[in-house]
């Protein structure tokens, strides 16, 4: 599964408050992390505009 794929099923757990998926995909993006050593960084957008309000400070 691909960096958008996950970030868009972690979003969508968030959504339909699946907090098990949630932490299941964190793991899934850890782990290609520490496989690829980089970040999506292209990611970062989609989950700044698709994540709570409440979230941010």
């Amino acid at each position: 599964m691909d960096d958008d794929a996950l970030v868009k099923l972690w979003i969508l757990a968030e959504k339909l408050l699946i907090p098990e998926c949630q932490n299941y995909v964190a793991d899934r993006i850890m782990a290609r992390f520490q496989h690829f050593k980089i970040i999506a960084l292209a990611c970062l957008p989609y989950v700044w505009n698709n994540t709570a309000g409440e979230l941010i400070d």
